[in-house]
Formats: structure tokens, sequence, C-alpha cells
């Protein structure tokens, strides 16, 4: 019996150990801090004056002279330019007569066709970047423009596909490891794209020449729990927050990153004003590689007593000067760029900036803003305000517009945004809604264009949804008409889009250097966001960037428009009968 009972004692025992070992948290702390994701360093291409020769011969067909200006080297023959910067390897190249071209009669051939000819012309001009052990770039997806317009008498509608864009992006290799290879590889900065116009002719390119070249290090995983309560904090001000993420490698769009490493993105729901909006993808890093900063927090000073203190000091009437033509022109080289030129300083000319940041769980608005307000201040331009977060008030854009929107040329908006309008602050029901702007131009009858404002450009997940992007959509024509009481454009999203901080400056500098305000804003959206997200109609999975606008046609359009000093700007519709819209997908 003694024996039996030792027996059962050393089996009890040998079981609670067993026990205690599996069950120990200690280990499986340990099993989790041992849990590692590679970090990628991205090679630097090698551009040369030849190589930029050949591409602009084999993209374009162009063979002009190489001009060198800072950091940039380019060749421009009429309107067919090609720009390098080589520092960071990102290239851009478009026929300007061609992209974008409301008026585009194109034949453009099936995607297969497509496919083939983009397919052929990177394996031709060395722009595909060169398989690596470690990754390699892969066809994605296929997108287009689409040019849609509406006919205030008629109320007839058309729509149109005026180019084909073939999509490449980079992946992991699973030869490399398999389970890694199942990451996607997320945000703008690993893309390439070749857009195919009339006849199969190439018509642009854009996209940074760069590989992982090898494997930086290896880092431990940051708790996908821990990132939600970073993501919970960050949205603490939002109600009713809806949430997910994916695990993901990024690395910044501009190219000044080095490297590629993983990241929890997150995208959700949040209710503003008893309607739901998407927020803009955040990323929250995933490995020890980098930390998670939180934003500073905005200080609120503004109280509803604020007024500007600055105004324009030369009527605007006499300074604005329609062209009948309102053409673009060349951008280098012509005395128009911004390289080397400090145009003179005017009054007259003003911009502004509302965003909605901290408060909404977005860190990148508030630089995103002030890039925009510091390149065109550079420019001469005033800067009548920049009200953040809790100062951001919805009250600017409507009953207060004469003092604010509408006393400002150019205004540029980052934070949250859905199909129906944008998020604000109170005083008001903190957000502006296209049932706030009238239902026809001049109902109410005294909002955008009606004093000074041209152009607005909403940094945001929205709000140029329409049907003719995906289901649900919409009619971009019937929500926002009656914002356009003299405002020339509307710029903004039809999709979901990423927080960033890179917007404002690129499509500033872009405008400075004398490219159309459509062109700047198409060229910023393709070379920042992704061309996918992964939300569903009508917010995705196509991410696009787009453009609205009216005229009255017996009136030159303002499709051409630039900013002002930097080549033509249409006259003022105040009672338009004509609207477009232009989207290509990102």
């Amino acid at each position: 019996m003694k024996s039996k009972a030792l027996a059962a004692l050393a089996a009890f025992v040998f079981c609670f150990l067993i026990w205690s070992f599996q069950n120990d948290p200690g280990k499986s702390e340990k099993q989790q801090q041992k849990k590692q994701l590679p970090v990628f360093k991205l090679s630097t291409p090698q551009l040369s004056e030849s190589f930029i020769q050949n591409a602009g011969k084999n993209i374009l067909g162009i063979s002009g002279k190489t001009f060198r200006l800072e950091d940039k080297m380019a060749v421009e023959e009429n309107l067919k330019l090609i720009e390098m910067d080589m520092k960071t390897g990102a290239i851009w190249a478009s026929d300007r007569a061609e992209m974008w071209n409301p008026e585009s009669k194109a034949q453009l051939p099936d995607d297969k066709k497509a496919r083939l000819i983009a397919d052929n012309l990177l394996s031709q001009s060395k722009l595909l970047p060169q398989k690596t052990k470690f990754a390699s770039y892969e066809y994605s997806n296929t997108g287009n423009s689409i040019a849609s317009t509406f006919r205030m008498d008629t109320k007839q509608r058309s729509d149109k596909k005026i180019d084909v864009q073939i999509n490449y992006s980079l992946k992991i290799s699973p030869e490399f490891n398999p389970e890694f290879a199942k990451i996607p590889v997320l945000g703008g900065g690993t893309e390439l794209s070749v857009t195919i116009g009339d006849g199969g002719k190439v018509i642009g390119f854009s996209g940074i020449l760069r590989q992982a070249e090898e494997v930086a290090g290896m880092y431990e995983m940051i708790d996908n729990n821990a990132a939600d309560e970073q993501f919970r904090r960050l949205t603490s001000n939002l109600k009713d927050v809806k949430f997910s993420s994916v695990l993901g490698y990024y690395t910044a769009p501009l190219g000044t990153e080095s490297f590629l490493y993983p990241v929890y993105s997150y995208s959700g729901t949040a209710t503003v004003n008893g309607e739901k909006i998407p927020l803009r993808i955040v990323n929250i890093p995933a490995t020890t590689f980098n930390k998670f900063i939180p934003p500073a927090k905005e200080i609120l000073s503004r109280t509803a007593k604020t007024f500007p203190q600055r105004r324009a000091t030369v009527p605007e009437e006499n300074t604005e000067s329609g062209d009948k033509i309102n053409t673009k022109q060349p951008l280098y080289f012509k005395g128009g760029n911004g390289f080397g030129y400090t145009p003179p300083q005017a009054s007259w000319k003003e911009c502004g900036t509302s965003w909605i940041g901290e408060s909404g769980g977005l860190g990148g608005s508030r630089n995103n803003t002030k890039g925009f307000i510091d390149k065109l201040s550079a420019e001469g331009w005033a800067v009548n305000f920049n009200w953040g977060d809790g100062n951001a008030f919805e009250s600017d854009w409507r009953r207060d517009d004469d003092s604010w929107v509408d006393a400002t040329d150019f205004v540029f908006y980052a934070g949250h945004a859905n199909m129906n309008g944008w998020t604000l602050s109170n005083p008001d029901d903190g957000s502006l809604s296209f049932s706030e702007v009238g239902t026809v131009p001049e109902n109410p009858g005294d909002l955008w264009g009606q004093q000074d404002l041209e152009w607005v450009v909403i940094a945001a997940c929205g709000p140029l949804q329409d049907a003719v992007l995906a289901t649900g959509g919409g009619s971009v024509f019937e929500r926002w008409d009656g914002a356009f009481d003299g405002l020339h454009q509307l710029l903004g999203y039809g999709s979901v889009t990423y927080d960033n901080e890179d917007e404002g400056k690129k499509l500033a500098q872009y405008c400075r250097d004398g490219n159309t305000i459509i062109d700047a804003w198409f060229r910023t959206a393709r070379e920042v966001q992704p061309s996918s997200n992964t939300y569903g109609a009508p917010d995705g999975p196509a991410i696009y960037v787009g453009v609205m606008y009216a005229y009255n046609t017996s009136l030159p359009s303002p499709h051409n428009d630039h900013i002002w000093g930097r080549g033509s700007v249409a006259i003022d519709s105040r009672s338009p009968n004509y609207y477009v819209a232009i989207w290509t997908r990102c």
C-alpha cells in the first residue's frame, strides 16, 4: 500500500509540474518576446543623366536637354515632362496634354492589352527594380481615370474612362520566408504606376525605384492588444469608435525613409453629429524598431469672438484676370518654376487651413496643413488662419465664412470626412454637410466664392465618392452643386485614405512649380496614397483622388487654373450651368 501511495504521489507531482510548466505566465511572456519580424533596408537607386534621357525616350518619346535643379533632374519637351529626385529615386513622367484631360476622346486598350504594354515598358526601360532574395515588384491592380459631366439645364450626366492605369507593388518573397510573405506591404511608398492613353500610348509613369536590399535586423513584435490600447487613447475624444487592424509593412511615401518596417494599420468608424464617418487610416509600430510617439495636444485658446487680424489690402477684382484660353504651359525653364525664383509679396493672395488632428486621433494633420501654408507663405501669400482641433470652428465655413473661408483664396483642410461632408468643431454641430451649403448655387447665396474663395482641398476620406467609382457612392453632383457660388474647384478623395504629413507641402510646391492645381493635387495623391485600402464600397477598396468644378459655359473653364502668379486663372462663374468631376486611382 505504501509503495502504491508513493507512486500515486509521484504521479501527481509529475502532472502538476507539467501543468505548471505549460501554464507558466513567465514562459508564455518569454515566448511572446521571442516572436520577431525583420526590418528591411531599402536601396538607394543610382540615377544619372543617361538614365533620365533613356527613360524620357522610352516612356514619352522625348529627347530634350537635361536640366539639373537642386536635387531634381528633368527633361521637358512641349508639355511632356520627366522629372527625377536624385536623393529619393522618385520619378514622375507625364504627357500633360493628355493626363486627366476631360475632353479626351481616347480609344483605350482593354485591361489585358494595357497590362502587356506596361510590362513591356518596365522591362525594356529598366524602370522595374530588380528582384532580390527578399522581395520583388509584382502586378497589383488596374485602375482608370474617369471624367463625368452634368448639365444643370437638361439634368443630363455622362461618364467616360479617359485612361488605363497599371499598378505594381512590392511584395515580400516567399523564397525568403513563406510566413513573412503573407504580410502585405502597405502605403504609397512602394508602388509603381504606368498610365496608358489613346491607342495604347504611354502617357504617364510614377514611382520610387527602391528595393529591399538586406535585412537590417530582427525586432520583437509589440503585442496587438497593446497597440489597440494606443489606438483607443488616440481616438478617445471620438464617439462610438469601431476599429480593426492589419499587420503590414510600411515606408513613408516621399522616399525619405530608408527602411521597410512592420506596423499595425488601423481603420474604423466613429459617430459625428449622429452620422457614421470612416476614419483616416493610422499606422502604429508593430515592433520595437520604432516607438509609438503620441502626438502633442492642441491648446484650445480660440473663442467665438476671435476675428482675423489681417485681410486683403487689394480688392481681388482688380487682380483677377480671366484667361479665355486658360491652357497649361511648360513648367520648367520658362520662368515659371519655383526654383531660384522669389515672387513679389502680395497680401491679396491669401491661404488658410482648418484641421482635425489630435482630437480625432490623427497625428499627421498638424504638419500636413503646416506644410501647405509654409510653402505658400514663402511664395508671398498671406496666411489668414490656421485653426486646428477645437479651434477649427464649423462656423468659419458657414455663418462666418465672409470673415474666414470665403475671405481666403485657397483653403486646405485635413481631418475626417465621408461623402456627405467633413468634421469640424463647435460652435454649431461639429460637421460641415452638403445640406448646409445649399441645394443649388446661390442658395443660401452667400457661401463659397461669393467673395474670395477659389479652391478648397479636403485631405480626408471624401467627400467626392460617387456611384461611378463604387456602389453606394451616390451622385457627387447632387450633393455638392450648391457649394459653387463662385468657387472654382472642390478637390478631395472619393475613398478612405491614410493619415500623413505630406499632402500639403507637396501640393503647394507642385503649384509653385507651375502645375495646374488639379495636376498638382492628383500628382500629390498618386505619390502619397496607395492604390487600395481595406474598406468596402463606397469607401474602397480602390483609392481615388478627385476634383469637382463648375462654370457657366459662356465663360472659361477653371479646369486649368493655377495659383496666382503661376499661370492662368479663370474668372468666377457665380451662376454655373455645367459641372465636371474627374477622378484617378492613386
